[in-house]
Parts: C-alpha cells; structure tokens; sequence
C-alpha cells in the first residue's frame, strides 16, 4: 500500500561523512587512526581536465543571472572590489537565478531515486514524479537486460598509495552476470558526456584501486571488494529522456594518467620557483625578449653548463630536444611538472636522460602527442633483443598472470622508452613471483595424496601437461579434488580420477535441476565444458569435488 502522507516512513538516512570546510572527507589514517583530510577524487581526476567551455558556460549564466536581477547588479556596484568573499556569493546567486544549477539539481536527485530502486526500497514507498519515473524504468530496464547485478551502492573508497591520502564515492560496484566480471560503475545524467571522457577515466581508475571502503555509519574500514581494474561501467541516463546508455571506459589508461596528475598536484604546490635578483644577471636573456622554458637549450653561443656527453651522447640529446620542441604549449606544462632536477637539456648528463625521457613520454601521452619518428638512439641495438626475452618470459605465465596490455605493447614495433621496459621488467617479475608462489602451493596439495599414482591421477583429473601452466582455478580445483578423495567420493583407477558415490553429491541438492544449474556455474569459474545434464555433470570428477564443496550453502539456501 503506498504511504501518501509518510513517503520516507521506514527508510533511514544515510550516514554522511565528515567534512572539512573545504569539502574534503575528514577519515582516519590506516595506520595512526588519526582523523586526515582526504582529497577528493573527483579533485583528483579533474587536474588534467579541459575547463575552458564550462568557465565560458559559467560566465555566460552570471551575465544572464544579473540581467535578470537589478537588485542583485546594484548590490555588486555597491560592494567593495577586496570584498571577495561577498563578490563570489552576490555571483554564484545570479547564475543560480540564471538555471546554472538547475541540471545539477535535477542529477542529484535522479541519483537519489536510482538509488532507492537498487537498495531494494519498494518503488511504492517514495513516489517518483515523472518524466523522472520513466528515466528510472529505463535504467532497470537496460541494467537487467545488460544482465547487470547490483553488488554495493554509495560507498566511499579509500587510497595512500598517491603520496597523499585520496578519497571518493563511487556509485556502485555491478557484477556482470554475462562474462562475470565485477565491474566499478558510475551513474552520469549530463546531457553530454563527449568532452569528460578523459576525467571520467581517471576517476573511475581512483575507485577501482581502492585500498578500503569506509563506512561513516559504523566508523571502520571495511574490505575493497576485488574489481576489474582494466575497464568500468558508466551508466548515462541524461534528464527526462527516458533512456540508459552503456558505456565501457579503459580505466587501465587513466590509472597509467594518476601518476601525470600526482605530478601536476605536486607541481602546484612547489613555493621555490623564483629568487628575487639582487645583483648582475649571470647570462642575456634570449632573442625575442622571452624567457626560455628551463627545460630547453639556451640559444646558440650564450653561456652553456659543462658538457658531460661525448658524440654518441649527443645524439640522444638532439632526439630529446625535436621531442620537447615538438610538443604544443599544454604538454609543456606537463613536462615541466615532470621535469627532473637539472636545470635545462644542455646542461643534463646521460645519466639524466632516461628520466628526461620518461617526463618528455609523460607529456606526449598527456596530450596524444603522435610516437616520434625516430627510435631512442640510446636504445639501438637492444630494444629487439629485449623485447624477444620479455615475450619468452611472458609466453612462460598461465593466461591469467599476464600483465594486461603488456604483451600487446610488446608487439607493437613503436618506440618504448627506457624506463618503461623497467616497469614492463617489474609487471612481469611480479606476475613470476604470484606464479612460483601459486606452483608452490599445487605441489603441497599433491603431495598430500601421498602416492605417485594419486598424485598423476590429481594432475590428469585438472588437465595439466605442465605445471607451468596451471591457473588460479587448477589450484582451487585441487584443493576440492583433495577434499573430495578424503571424503570418500573419488577414488584413483589406472592413474585416474573416477567418480566413487555420485549420489552423495546428488541427494545434497534438493532439485536434479538445481544441481545442475550450479553444475553450470562451476564449470564456467572452473574453466571445464559446461555439462548438459546432471548425469552429464557427475561424470566430472572435477565438478562432482565443486558440487560437494558447495553443499554447505545449498543446504543453508
């Protein structure tokens, strides 16, 4: 029955997080437990974003709002030009009066009736006025038919491993029941999202590898469920135009942005950039009555630092330098936050020069700078040797170690600056170190059988030919498999694994065809052909161990 006088009856308000007056979340160190401004996400994601058109948007509401409001324009002549504070309040009233936060308002509270629908609330208990019931019907309508599944609305995720502690509130976390993959998902109801893409990416990538999720309810951190943090979600349900749109964001290449933006913030707070001159400038200042960025050359015949280089050296240097003149005037502001500590190329040694050029790849990749047309002269003669090795450690992991998207970098004949085969090196040395630990416990596990058939039997029964190959699954799989044969219900034969009492497994489920419904969704996590028939399934002395394993929650269903 729908409750017209009380519509909010029963449902209680969110707990909100603490703030400070600059808006940031106030949340405790990890650690120290003591209470620390968090910088927001959305801060975060938002330093590298293009505000040109929403600054001109802005101004244009406040003409507007003003020359709709004399009042308004009398109180500015009236008001002091250092009263700042009241200048900006008398301004943000008029673009208000203007409709600037009319969108805003009416996204916020689109968020709120999603978020009613998705926390199980009874459609029926709070009343949604159209045309927003039918934005609302279009989201559910698109979610179910994508097959997404709801896992966690409106939590707030934390990150220290940015030099500074960073939280956000992500809209929710969704399960897609079609590839099963857990996905970060954001809710936008702009009416474009043409120019936010590049922001969005990198916020999406904040939450995705979040440490924890703080609950200001019950004040404590609570585990980061495990999520895709090569692609997100982002549902856009613009204002009134019954529609949901689907969209997979590359969250992989706005994490690989969070180091530009950890730069840029670093960047801005640097307070020792100028030094008042109190005698004889030490060289003139350049043709054209500029000052040279610091990171260039000075102008031929001027006082230059030491020279460090011999010829081959040189080289490099004149490769740096077509890529740094070749950048436009925003990736130079890149570079600069990125720039190490050397005054400007001249005077850099070639134990600078990798760290040059990994600032310079920073800019580019900032502003789509296209590859440069020639390759690193420091490189010749070892990128395809190096490439080669990497591909063969590469190719010796299991699919599911494979460091996403190094191996198709590794393909690509482009130019790959030094210190990216470093961290290439390191991705892949930690993906061996994940495999020798997963190898190490596979072998613990068989040598719980005891015996040499068993344990061939063990390997035969999970389709291994090479230990070097075996996934995360094989090693879940031989742990059931263990269970299963110290229970009685697989039994080795010629070297086998054989089926030993199929109906204990059986008569554990209540319905043939709940058996096999699960059955299904086993062989899908286990990587083994899906079965057509229960029969079919206990014939599986892998799924007959999955089956019994996960008694225990069908019996508690």
């Amino acid at each position: 029955m729908v409750n017209t006088t009380t519509p909010w009856a029963g449902i209680e308000a969110r707990p909100k997080p603490n703030r400070d007056r600059y808006g940031r979340y106030l949340i405790p160190d990890m650690e120290t437990g003591e209470l620390m401004p968090h910088t927001r996400a959305t801060t975060f994601a938002g330093l590298l974003a293009d505000t040109f058109a929403l600054t001109r948007w802005q101004v244009r509401m406040t003409a507007l709002g003003l020359a709709q409001r004399a009042d308004l324009l009398a109180r500015i002549a009236s008001t002091h030009p250092d009263e700042r504070s009241e200048l900006d309040g008398l301004c943000e009233e008029a673009k208000e009066h203007a409709g600037a936060m009319t969108g805003a308002n009416l996204g916020t509270a689109l968020h709120a009736f999603t978020e009613v629908v998705d926390l199980g609330e009874a459609r029926t208990v709070v009343p949604i006025p159209e045309p927003y019931a039918a934005d609302v019907a279009a989201y559910t309508s698109t979610m179910s038919g994508a097959g997404m599944t709801i896992e966690a609305v409106e939590q707030i995720v934390v990150l220290n491993q940015l030099g500074e502690p960073v939280a956000g509130t992500f809209d929710r976390i969704v399960w897609n029941r079609a590839n099963r993959r857990r996905l970060i998902a954001d809710l936008k109801t702009g009416k474009s999202l043409d120019h936010a893409w590049p922001e969005i990416a990198i916020q999406l990538a904040l939450y995705a590898h979040g440490i924890a999720i703080w609950d200001p309810g019950s004040n404590r951190f609570l585990p980061m469920p495990e999520v895709d943090q090569s692609e997100a979600l982002v549902m856009h349900l613009p204002v009134g135009q019954a529609r949901c749109d689907l969209y997979l964001v590359d969250i992989a290449a706005g994490w690989a942005m969070v180091e530009t933006c950890t730069r840029v913030r670093a960047w801005r707070k640097r307070k020792n950039l100028a030094s008042l001159v109190t005698g004889p400038l030490g060289s003139p200042v350049p043709a054209g009555g500029g000052i040279a960025p610091p990171m260039l050359d000075p102008p031929a015949g001027s006082a230059a630092g030491p020279s460090h280089d011999a010829a081959a050296g040189e080289d490099r240097r004149a490769w740096l330098r077509s890529r740094i003149l070749a950048l436009t005037p925003a990736g130079r502001e890149v570079l600069l936050a990125a720039w190490p500590e050397v005054p400007r190329l001249s005077e850099a040694g070639p134990e600078h020069f990798d760290a040059i050029a990994a600032a310079v790849s920073a800019a580019e990749k900032a502003t789509g700078a296209p590859f440069p047309e020639t390759g690193d002269p420091g490189m010749v003669g070892v990128t395809d040797a190096r490439r080669s090795e990497l591909r063969e450690r590469l190719a010796a992991l299991p699919a599911d170690l494979v460091p996403h998207g190094v191996d198709e970098q590794l393909r690509a004949r482009s130019p790959i600056p030094l210190p990216e085969w470093d961290t290439i090196d390191a991705l892949i040395a930690d993906a061996e170190g994940a495999h020798a630990d997963r190898m190490s416990e596979l072998i613990v596990v068989g040598n719980l059988v005891n015996t040499p058939e068993a344990n061939q039997a063990l390997l035969t029964a999970l389709g291994i030919r090479s230990m070097g190959v075996a996934c995360a699954w094989d090693v879940a799989s031989a742990h059931d498999l263990l269970r299963a044969m110290d229970a009685g219900l697989l039994v080795v034969r010629h070297a086998r694994l054989a089926v030993e009492r199929p109906l204990t497994v059986l008569d554990g489920y209540r319905r043939r065809e709940r058996l096999l419904e699960v059955a299904k969704d086993l062989a899908v996590a286990r990587h083994r052909p899906v079965p057509r028939s229960s029969t079919q399934a206990l014939e599986d002395p892998v799924l007959v161990a999955a089956l019994a394993a996960s008694l225990p929650e069908e019996e508690d269903a």
